[in-house]
């Protein structure tokens, strides 16, 4: 498969990556190539991050950490498993003589 690679599908490739396309969409354009095999050409190109994901990166980074800041506290819902509920005034454990309750 060494001539997989022509220069037309080169500069198909790069007009595709530019455009933000990603490396799944690509191979299913071009044919006959994986997803790592275009990845593996658009580093060897050193062509970098695709515009799309520049651009949108900042924003989902925002978004996330707004979400952050919107959960509850762990444990108070009832909705989280691993953490008991907590019951105002009840210590959260009480010691025995036999061992813990």
């Amino acid at each position: 498969m060494r001539d997989a690679w022509t220069a037309e599908r080169i500069d198909l490739l790069k007009k595709l990556w530019a455009e933000g396309e990603t490396a799944t969409v690509i191979a299913g354009r071009l044919g006959g190539l994986s997803r790592s095999a275009v990845l593996g050409k658009i580093f060897r190109l050193r062509l970098g991050a695709a515009a799309a994901t520049l651009t949108s990166a900042p924003k989902k980074i925002a978004q996330t950490r707004a979400d952050q800041k919107k959960r509850p506290e762990a444990g108070g819902d009832g909705k989280n498993l691993f953490c008991a509920p907590f019951r105002a005034g009840a210590p959260p454990f009480q010691q025995t003589r036999s061992g813990f309750a």
